[in-house]
């Protein structure tokens, strides 16, 4: 800050070159930066531009990484941009600054980029999630490939399994709700609280499978219905050929065949359910209809944590302190990492419904 005043008072400003990327890669580091520079104002009557507030903001950024020099900060910086250009590039599309998946994934690429300049890269002697993941994201293996190359030629590392392993589900996350974004420029939905409400039309059902197709646009039109009238019919229709299905801890065990999802057993068994439908397919949607909700908080006389597992259940917890809303976000996290296809994903938030108001909203 003194050389830069110095530089001021002598009219030598600098351009930051880098603006645009501190800016979106560290924003609370440049709003706090910012606020720096109203104070210098004060106390120097000297204003600087955001150029300056930007360089304060990287060294915020180097202080909270111990051992992290200047130009490590500035090439950390640079490394992120140029992976979120080839993600972009690969996949041909622009990625949603403001969306939670895309902060994560530059969080993530951040500590990647920093663990590679340590060369503590993660490793593990176990490959078989690698390969799973790799088999059922193969698009985003592509990307990590790609990725891979830049690294070996600008840095002659590589990147080993464990870190391409969760670059693919960090990217597979963000281009996932990127797609979905896409689609509903194409089709008719009703916003609720995080989530957007499509509609379908049901063709067949089956023991174990139903038969159906979504409502796009030009459907819409050619059916002369409005998104109220869809809204309506789906209101009255889904609960009569999809009725609810509350079940217990001891049978909502068997729902899951994942190893990873152990951490989500913290909680008390004799007070977790599993709400769904009776098919147990795209059993989410009780949400938009459940009377079970209510009833399970008029039992316990208490707000009920509602956990979006899949687009298939959801997890209902009676509030009691004994667990946070923060570690309930952290097991959503865990289970959409490890245990549940990115398609098959509803939400990362918490849910609660309230006793007093008996509606629903998010933590």
């Amino acid at each position: 800050i003194n050389y830069a005043l110095h530089r001021y008072k002598q009219k030598l400003p600098l351009k930051n070159h880098l603006l645009w990327e501190i800016k979106r890669f560290y924003p609370r580091e440049f709003e706090a930066a910012k606020k720096s520079l109203k104070i210098i104002a004060y106390y120097e009557n000297i204003w600087m531009s955001e150029d300056e507030a930007g360089f304060i903001a990287l060294h915020f950024v180097n202080a909270v990484q111990d051992g992290e020099s200047m130009e490590a900060t500035v090439l950390i910086t640079q490394t992120v941009q140029e992976i979120l250009r080839i993600i972009q590039i690969h996949f041909n599309m622009h990625l949603d600054e403001k969306s939670l998946d895309y902060q994560r994934l530059v969080t993530h690429v951040r500590y990647f980029a920093h663990r590679l300049m340590l060369s503590e890269l993660i490793e593990s002697d176990d490959d078989t999630l690698f390969e799973q993941v790799k088999a059922a994201y193969p698009d985003c293996f592509s990307c990590v490939c790609r990725i891979e190359d830049y690294f070996r030629q600008k840095f002659q590392v590589q990147i080993t399994k464990e870190e391409q392993m969760y670059l693919m589900l960090h990217i597979g996350r963000v281009v996932n709700r990127e797609r979905n974004r896409e689609l509903l420029l194409k089709v008719p939905y009703v916003p609720y609280l995080d989530l957007a409400v499509t509609f379908h039309y049901l063709c067949n059902t089956y023991d174990d499978a139903i038969q159906s197709f979504r409502i796009d646009n030009r459907i819409m039109k050619d059916w002369n219905l409005t998104i109220p009238k869809l809204y309506e019919m789906a209101h009255r229709n889904t609960p009569v050929l999809f009725p609810e299905r509350l079940i217990d801890m001891e049978d909502a065990l068997q729902m899951f065949d994942c190893n990873e999802c152990d951490d989500i057993y913290d909680i008390e068994d004799d007070e977790m359910y599993i709400l769904s439908n009776d098919k147990g397919i795209n059993g989410a949607t009780v949400l938009l209809y459940s009377k079970k909700i209510g009833e399970l908080s008029e039992l316990y006389r208490r707000n009920i944590y509602i956990i979006p597992s899949s687009i298939h259940e959801l997890m209902l917890l009676p509030e009691s302190g004994r667990i946070t809303p923060q570690r309930l976000r952290q097991i959503i996290n865990d289970v959409n990492t490890n245990c549940v296809d990115m398609e098959e994903q509803l939400s990362d938030e918490v849910y609660i419904y309230d006793r007093d108001s008996k509606s629903i909203h998010i933590c």
